[in-house]
This record gives structure tokens, sequence and C-alpha cells, in this order.
């Protein structure tokens, strides 16, 4: 994914960035869409979902219930550690089905529309 700025949040007070997340969050969170390329195999096509640390995550959650700071640019550089580690451990498999990392404790699995929501208004560091 090519980096790109956020969305230019200053001009907003925190209390209207915090009903801007509410409001896409509410339109997002039931999303499916998967990310599709052309060139795909059709079995492909339904693997194609976003990861996004649990970490960012806790953080941007703090933030929504008024108890942090706006999270930043999305960072799961601690889950790329995480996934390089357990490719080490496990002896570098074929595949990463099988890391011993888990959805909701080491990541979250997001839609295309789910984590362009994030991506458009934070920005990203690492996407995976």
């Amino acid at each position: 994914m090519a980096e790109r700025e956020p969305l230019e949040c200053s001009r907003l007070t925190k209390m209207e960035l915090v009903e801007l997340n509410k409001r896409e969050y509410a339109k997002a969170k039931d999303d499916n869409t998967k990310i599709q390329y052309e060139e795909d195999p059709p079995e492909l096509k339904s693997y194609g979902y976003y990861l996004i640390s649990v970490e960012w995550m806790g953080n941007w959650r703090g933030f929504v219930h008024g108890k942090a700071e706006v999270p930043g640019e999305i960072d799961n550089s601690y889950l790329v550690s995480k996934i390089k580690k357990a490719r080490k451990v496990y002896n570098y498999p074929k595949t990463d089905d099988d890391l011993g990392l888990r959805d909701r404790h080491d990541f979250y699995i997001l839609s295309v529309r789910f984590f362009k929501f994030f991506y458009d208004l934070y920005g990203c560091s690492h996407p995976i």
C-alpha cells in the first residue's frame, strides 16, 4: 500500500474528532469487503483482509473513550516483530496460518472499509 498523508484533522476539536471516529466506526464495523486484485485467482480473494496491532487499536479505543490522546499513525511495527519472531520459532513455515498469533489478542482483522477509515484518518507507518 502506498504511503498517504492522513486527513488534516487539526481544524477539528478533540470532541469533533472523537465524534467523527464514532460515526465512521459505526459505518465500517459490520463491513466485510475484502482486498481484491485483478491478477489474484478467485481462491485468494477470500483472504483479503488487513491486520492492525492490538496495541494501536487499544490506543485508539482509549482516545475514543476519552482516556487517551489521539493515537497517531497506525503503527504495526510491534506486530511485525511478533510475526518475524514466530516465523523463526516455527522454523519459517510455508504459510503464516499457524504462528501462534491470535485475532483480538495480537491483532485485529479488518475489512477494507474498516482499515480505510483508520488509514484515511491517521495514516500508517507499518501496514500489514
